[in-house]
């Protein structure tokens, strides 16, 4: 089974397995063997800001991605964090 780095965390995960992980990073297709993310990454981080920005402007969407896509792991968790007010183990 083919693998690929989590492009969030850099965990390996089965191609298969992999999620969008739009709008923390650049959006991808099922199957694609780049910009994948893992199941962990898809809930701490995708979901929420996706559902955060339910209902957002265009343009509030596209100022969000830009900043999260630019974040690295370690900054995108203390954000995260922050925001949410839940821990990220």
């Amino acid at each position: 089974m083919q693998e690929i780095k989590c492009c969030i965390c850099g965990k390996r995960i089965p191609v298969v397995e992999g999620n969008n992980p739009y709008p923390v990073k650049e959006w991808s297709a099922i199957g694609s063997t780049k910009n994948r993310c893992c199941h962990s990454c898809n809930s701490n981080f995708v979901t929420p800001y996706r559902i955060m920005l339910c209902g957002s402007s265009e343009a509030k969407v596209n100022w969000t991605h830009e900043i999260l896509k630019s974040y690295t792991y370690e900054r995108l968790v203390e954000v995260t964090e922050q925001v949410f007010g839940k821990e990220i183990a």
